[in-house]
């Protein structure tokens, strides 16, 4: 199970459990990765002892800070299962998924601006041409020039296409994240076959 160097080889992503490896340790080991990345062993181990005193003796914590050492099984066994190299991979991990997020979130944010930009110019189109109805159906033809009609009549259209190209640039976006969901998952299936056979 170990190789020559003590190491458990660790199967991909790192940061899940292990096969063989022993659930309470892998629940110690998500507890060590919850710290931060300024967490520290003892951290974890004293954590793990005040939830447990704390239902035995209230107010328990101040015993708990007394404590300066790791029992030799956590020694061993966070070095065997790695714990330091998979919490570093837990932390590169939830830096990944931060910046999807925020990545995600400002094309949803980008995509909103194009839907009400493709409002404002719609109703804008909208209620232009309802002011030129009126002055249209009792113009007279000596009340106007004929050469302003047509620039008139192209105002509203060209307002009415800008709001139409914002919607439809709204929906490119959105086809867009498809698209990038689809690429995401085609690279983590490489990445998985990949750190397999290296494995």
């Amino acid at each position: 199970m170990t190789e020559k160097s003590g190491l458990i080889p660790l199967h991909q992503p790192a940061w899940e459990r292990q096969p063989d490896e022993p659930e309470k340790w892998f629940n110690r080991l998500q507890n060590y990765y919850f710290l931060g990345s300024s967490r520290t062993l003892i951290q974890v181990y004293r954590k793990e002892r005040q939830d447990k005193e704390c239902l035995k003796v209230p107010n328990s914590t101040a015993l708990l800070s007394s404590i300066q050492s790791l029992p030799p099984s956590w020694k061993t066994t966070s070095k065997i299962w790695q714990w330091k190299e998979r919490a570093v991979a837990w932390d590169l991990q939830q830096c990944r998924l931060m910046q999807q997020q925020a990545f995600l979130e400002g094309i949803q944010d980008m995509r909103d601006r194009q839907l009400n930009l493709a409002k404002v110019s719609t109703a804008a189109a909208i209620q232009l041409l309802a002011k030129i109805a009126p002055v249209l159906r009792n113009l007279k033809p000596t009340d106007i020039e004929p050469a302003l009609l047509p620039q008139m009549l192209k105002a509203v259209v060209e307002i009415a296409a800008a709001g139409y190209e914002a919607e439809a640039n709204a929906m490119g976006i959105e086809e867009l994240l498809v698209q990038l969901e689809r690429l995401e998952k085609v690279y983590d299936a490489n990445t998985d076959s990949c750190s397999r056979k290296s494995v």
